[in-house]
């Protein structure tokens, strides 16, 4: 494993198999950034490679952590009244999602999960696919708004324009709560 320029909570995000949101913990584990190589003897199973990081972290950091699981506010991505106005890929078309010459948000061969992670992305809420639509498709989402209004909402409209819906959710997080960690001691 390589991991160059990274915080303890990203390495927690990005390697260790958690997916959620890191809390707890002093500010530095959010702030200072580590060079970390490690390697093994031989080949590693991919499932097998979150214990190891973790092994590693506890080890190193002297972390302890647990898990809870938290319940939000979200919004589901659904059909609306009317079926969306996407269109199928093609088959090995790459997926694509780009800006338009005209303020549109162009999606080429993109599935419904990725829709919803864009929504999430954009307005800054978690966002599931709520659809019911498997496969990949093509659209555009029309972005262009009234001066001074924020893009976020611009993007909430143009999905619902496209005949989506974002329906309130409760969504359950995992959350991994640092209980104790030690700043490392250098090679």
């Amino acid at each position: 494993m390589e991991a160059l320029n990274i915080t303890l909570s990203e390495i927690l995000l990005s390697f260790s198999g958690f997916t959620g949101i890191v809390r707890g913990g002093p500010k530095w584990a959010e702030a200072d950034r580590y060079d970390i190589s490690a390697k093994a003897d031989g080949e590693i199973a991919p499932a097998d490679r979150g214990p190891m990081v973790m092994a590693f972290l506890e080890d190193r950091f002297k972390l302890a952590v647990h898990h809870e699981q938290k319940e939000e506010s979200g919004l589901a991505l659904t059909t609306g009244k009317q079926l969306p106005n996407v269109k199928p890929a093609t088959e090995g078309e790459a997926a694509l999602i780009s800006p338009g010459e005209r303020g549109q948000i162009n999606f080429r061969n993109v599935n419904m999960a990725k829709l919803a992670n864009y929504v999430r992305d954009m307005l800054g809420v978690q966002v599931r696919d709520q659809t019911g639509m498997p496969g990949s498709y093509n659209f555009s989402l029309d972005t262009a708004g009234e001066p001074g209004e924020a893009f976020r909402d611009r993007v909430r409209s143009a999905v619902e324009a496209l005949g989506f819906s974002l329906q309130p959710l409760k969504i359950t997080r995992d959350v991994t709560i640092i209980d104790h960690v030690e700043r490392p001691t250098e090679n």
